[in-house]
């Protein structure tokens, strides 16, 4: 029976089974203690402040908050606490709490979906005659039921609101008009996305920036 089993080191065993998956396992580990490495914080951040990023991904990964829940409703909140100030202060940045944009499509060919919007925008003018080569950058604030979200897409939404912060100054005003979009529903089925093109700003844009889920290391 000894023989017989070292004979056929691959048959489908508990034994054999069992070494195998602890040598993948043990592989995989090595593999990420050597491999897997954040970037070093640049010295240099032009401007962009790191640390209140990282504050802001931290208060809105607390929890999982998928689209129509409380936890979203409180991300919603915060976001806009972030941009009201900028829309205040500055005369050249708009706000838009866009809860009246509503979209319905087919997916598939069997089902109906209807977005009533709960999207995020705001717009910051460019210094440029054109009205028409704006550029968005987009993001999502809703996560799946199953995880806070940090990268899918807490990042982006960290992201972009320190963006719209740098460029709403005065003196870093970009040619271009940029839209900031954070939009909701978009682990459900783009919902978001959807209703954009509901949004009389959706004409502003040539270009897009869509900072999508970054995955566990970057």
């Amino acid at each position: 029976m000894r023989f017989a089993r070292l004979a056929a080191p691959l048959k489908f065993a508990p034994t054999q089974v069992a070494v195998l998956l602890v040598a993948l396992y043990a592989i995989v580990f090595a593999t990420v203690l050597q491999y897997d490495e954040l970037s070093n914080v640049p010295e240099n951040t032009h401007g962009l402040d790191l640390d209140r990023a990282y504050d802001t991904l931290a208060k809105i990964t607390t929890r999982p908050h998928p689209y129509i829940s409380h936890a979203n409703d409180a991300v919603r909140r915060y976001i806009l606490s972030r941009l009201e100030p900028l829309a205040t202060r500055h005369g050249h940045v708009h706000l838009s709490d866009d809860m009246t944009s509503n979209v319905t499509f087919a997916i598939g060919g069997d089902r109906i979906i209807y977005f009533e919007g709960t999207n995020v925008l705001l717009k910051i003018d460019g210094t440029g005659s054109s009205s028409r080569d704006g550029v968005l950058f987009s993001c999502h604030y809703d996560s799946v039921s199953s995880a806070p979200g940090a990268t899918d897409d807490g990042m982006g939404v960290a992201t972009l609101l320190e963006l719209a912060e740098y460029l709403s100054a005065p003196e870093r005003r970009p040619r271009r008009t940029a839209v900031f979009f954070f939009n909701n529903g978009e682990e459900d089925y783009l919902n978001g996305a959807h209703a954009y093109f509901e949004h009389p700003w959706s004409n502003l844009t040539s270009v897009f920036i869509n900072l999508e889920g970054a995955a566990s290391g970057g």
